[in-house]
């Protein structure tokens, strides 16, 4: 199944739609968001697709660690369907589209060369900390300024 085929699933998707991939299995956009929204938290990737020209989310680890997942389903009442390579998991509150966009947006595009620009998702506080410091210009401040904007935003990120 290719990224356009997953992409259509996903436009007509309230549930988590799980695609096994070789040995791991992946969720992308709504299914991504829904995952760690309700499930676990994973590192997630932001990548540029050219065939579809949009950037997709998705997130995946490998088969064999699903029975952590189950167990978290189960816990959660939500219901669970094997089906062809795909793992449909329903029974999740509702979320809006705002709500999705909003959490795509905070996340760090890949670079081309396949080097991520973030390692993980990122608070909209921690995003904001960090685009303070891709405009610092290290090189026009002193070292007291320097050091000034380092305490600055060690502050901000304890609280």
């Amino acid at each position: 199944m290719g990224i356009k085929d997953i992409l259509e699933l996903e436009r007509e998707n309230a549930n988590i739609i799980l695609h096994k991939e070789g040995l791991f299995i992946r969720a992308y956009e709504y299914s991504a968001y829904l995952f760690t929204k309700h499930l676990s938290i994973f590192n997630i990737i932001k990548k540029y697709y050219k065939n579809v020209k949009q950037e997709v989310v998705y997130l995946g680890f490998p088969q064999k660690s699903f029975s952590k997942i189950e167990s978290i389903c189960k816990e959660q009442n939500l219901t669970i369907i094997e089906e062809n390579n795909r793992i449909i998991i329903s029974g999740l509150a509702s979320f809006t589209e705002n709500e999705f966009v909003n959490w795509k947006k905070d996340i760090l595009l890949v670079k081309s060369e396949g080097v991520a620009l973030s390692p993980r998702t990122h608070s909209l506080k921690e995003n904001q900390i960090i685009e303070k410091l891709r405009n610092f210009s290290v090189v026009s401040k002193t070292p007291i300024e320097c050091q000034q904007f380092i305490v600055e935003l060690q502050q901000q990120l304890n609280g």
